[in-house]
């Protein structure tokens, strides 16, 4: 046993220090109020919208992109809107790409602007795995230089093109007959190459072929999300159709480990007006090191989902985990399943991690400054879709 302790080293032992896994138990503050920014950033698409004229030659050739709110993201505290951009047209693209309708808001809730943001890169699993973070950093006007990035109005008209590098992108089209991809599979009647243009002073420096779209008497406008549809481009491309709901076992999600399982108002009520320290030192620490940096997590530790009952939200994890990060988070999994722990690489854990991470990264800055209202906040979290992805999904185990 010491020689597997010496044989880990300290960062090894502070994260190891984490784990452990054990619980508990339920009145009421002033009410937290939270601007959901979906109301607000549809209310603004449909206003601002029908004032950009539809004269695009992208929206002739391409067809109309819409917004697919459903899958829509919060983000940065409820001061980022991120929306899939959809249309109904096949489509294959060469390197990695992104579209996403962007909203940014201020902290009354009000949207400041919002647009069509495209990013392309040669990894779409770059794209998708960072969207929230490039999208933020394009806001604040960070742009890295091996991205093309075009940022446009809702009907698609070309409003920053502007590079890492000071040169100027557009999407500009080569069509039909020298079209790459081939029709008949497509089933296709009509295909269009389009290409990033880089330009510098106005002068075109270079070109690099994005992607074929192909329209079809079979594409019809209907806007659907059916991913299944063979029509549907949902703005992600390089091969990746999106990201993709991660498989879960259900028993582990299903797993209370012995232990009560309550629902959300149990929790509310036990930890209504406590700071999030009191909260999370409610059962024993579990630190390894002096540090004294793993608290054992709230009594009521294991609650059920408030978008689907039959997953079994572990709080700890949330809780703590989640404001330690995804790098830490999946550290203590690896020294879990090394030293053995039933626990490493359990799908509960990575989905309490998940939401945990999230959580933290929405209502981060809130709990910071108003940590009494931390039940509350994450009251307010857990029952909003917005803040789900594909691996904290409730869409499973039903």
């Amino acid at each position: 046993m010491n020689s597997l302790f010496k044989s880990i080293p300290l960062i090894g032992l502070l994260l190891f220090g984490l784990w452990s896994c054990s619980l508990e138990d339920v009145a009421p503050h002033k009410q937290v109020t939270f601007v959901d920014p979906l109301p607000l950033a549809k209310e603004f698409y449909e206003a601002e919208k029908p004032r950009q004229v539809n004269s695009s030659f992208r929206i002739q050739a391409e067809q109309e992109v819409f917004p697919f709110w459903a899958g829509a993201k919060s983000h940065a505290g409820g001061r980022i809107l991120i929306v899939p951009a959809h249309r109904k047209l096949q489509v294959r693209y060469e390197a990695g790409y992104l579209r996403r309708f962007v909203f940014e808001l201020d902290d009354r809730g009000q949207v400041l602007r919002g647009g069509m943001l495209e990013l392309s890169g040669k990894d779409s699993k770059i794209l998708l795995q960072n969207e929230e973070l490039l999208i933020e950093g394009f806001l604040a006007g960070v742009k890295s230089k091996d991205l093309t990035y075009l940022w446009s109005d809702f009907v698609a008209r070309p409003l920053d093109g502007t590079q890492a590098d000071g040169r100027v992108v557009a999407l500009q089209r080569e069509g039909g007959g020298k079209s790459r991809l081939n029709a008949e599979a497509l089933r296709t009647e009509f295909c269009i190459d389009w290409y990033w243009v880089y330009s510098s002073n106005g002068v075109v420096v270079f070109e690099v072929y994005s992607h074929t779209t192909c329209g079809s008497a079979t594409c019809d406008s209907a806007r659907t999300a059916n991913a299944q549809d063979a029509c549907l481009d949902d703005g992600t491309g390089a091969g990746g159709d999106g990201v993709e709901q991660k498989q879960m076992n259900c028993s582990e999600l299903r797993n209370n480990h012995n232990e009560p399982i309550n629902d959300q108002w149990a929790f509310r009520n036990a930890n209504y007006g406590k700071t999030y320290q009191e909260i999370i030192s409610q059962r024993a620490n579990n630190s390894w090191t002096f540090i004294n940096s793993q608290q054992g997590g709230p009594s009521i530790r294991y609650i059920s989902d408030p978008l689907n009952p039959n997953i079994i939200i572990d709080l700890r994890h949330l809780l703590i985990v989640g404001e330690l990060g995804r790098v830490a988070g999946e550290s203590i999994e690896i020294m879990q399943s090394i030293t053995n722990n039933p626990s490493g690489y359990d799908d509960q854990d990575f989905y309490s991690n998940e939401l945990g991470y999230y959580f933290f990264q929405n209502f981060g800055e809130a709990v910071k400054n108003n940590p009494t209202a931390t039940a509350d906040y994450l009251i307010t979290f857990l029952n909003n879709p917005i803040f789900r992805n594909s691996t904290s999904s409730p869409e499973r185990c039903k």
